[in-house]
């Protein structure tokens, strides 16, 4: 089907994500692309924008005292060849705007029926702080009245067609972890003198990895590992210092707190076989995991089998990425 044949919203989104997609712009830098869906929905934001960039925007459709807010965000991933969209995020916002376009044309109706629709359009996803954080601190008021709130995430594994809806945890929490090992250094004609912060990080990463093992359900509901290492300054002297960080990432409470108690304890395990120090900061629920209400997602899907020709996936498993709707 050729783009001609599409109804006109289908076409303006598919011109909104190419044009948005070209035009990567990561967390907080959103300017150009705060300007454009602006200029796209000819209409004015509920709030200037958030940040020192003042990004992002917030429209609302209908008016009366039932309320919903739907969300995307808008911003890129920054890589090492420059920011780029690989998180389905240019196709969020295309949706959205959309959706402002559909539901704009039904305006009369929609506030006829005591309802009004809420579009956060939210920058920052990507970074910390993000933007639900920072939008939820600086006005929170803007959606008090909100009963429920929705987004979606795109999922190229999933056919064409088909909308995955469950109840339940559905995205994970992401934790961190920083942890420095202190050792001694000397050079390398008096390594016996020299306390080697490199073995103790070795130590560290085999204790790790031992206690993935303990997991049942391990790269399903809870992973966790040790992710960058930067230790040494020299082929000839001893580190004296190695600075690691890793992730976790759980959708059960339980898991969680089993972690954190690993890492509380590991310093002390290693006392055993190292005679360095182990420095560890474990930082939580950033963001937390991403939770569906049941009834709404039961509801959801029986009106879209019903009313529309979409296919509903019910049965997937949670997935480990983590998304900072959560916090909403």
């Amino acid at each position: 089907m050729s783009i001609q044949e599409l109804n006109p919203i289908e076409t303006r989104v598919l011109q909104y994500k190419h044009h948005i997609h070209a035009n990567p712009e990561v967390g907080w830098q959103e300017i150009g692309t705060t300007a454009y869906l602006k200029e796209q929905l000819d209409a004015v934001s509920l709030i200037e924008g958030l940040g020192e960039n003042k990004t992002g925007a917030i429209f609302t459709v209908g008016d009366g005292q039932i309320s919903i807010f739907v969300r995307a965000d808008i911003d890129a991933l920054r890589t090492s060849s420059g920011p780029q969209h690989l998180c389905g995020h240019s196709t969020h916002t295309a949706a959205l705007m959309g959706a402002y376009h559909w539901l704009k044309e039904h305006e009369e109706k929609l506030t006829s029926s005591n309802k009004k629709v809420t579009f956060v359009f939210q920058p920052a996803e990507e970074v910390r702080p993000s933007g639900a954080q920072t939008l939820l601190n600086t006005h929170p008021n803007v959606l008090g009245n909100s009963t429920y709130g929705f987004a979606i995430h795109v999922w190229p594994p999933l056919r064409v067609g088909t909308v995955q809806i469950q109840d339940g945890e559905i995205l994970a929490a992401n934790d961190k972890v920083q942890i420095e090992v202190g050792g001694f250094s000397a050079h390398i004609k008096d390594t016996p003198k020299g306390i080697d912060a490199i073995e103790g990080a070795a130590q560290l990463i085999l204790a790790v990895r031992a206690f993935q093992k303990e997991f049942e359900r391990f790269g399903t509901e809870v992973v966790f590992n040790i992710n960058t290492i930067q230790g040494g300054v020299a082929s000839n002297s001893i580190a004296e210092r190695v600075l690691l960080k890793g992730g976790i990432r759980w959708l059960k409470k339980e898991d969680q707190l089993r972690i954190r108690d690993f890492f509380s304890h590991l310093p002390d395990q290693l006392k055993q076989t190292f005679s360095g120090s182990v420095a560890i900061t474990y930082s939580e629920e950033v963001p937390p995991a991403c939770k569906n209400d049941a009834e709404l997602s039961e509801e959801i899907s029986h009106y879209l089998e019903q009313h529309s020709d979409f296919e509903i996936f019910r049965d997937g498993l949670p997935n480990l990425g983590s998304e900072d709707f959560a916090y909403y």
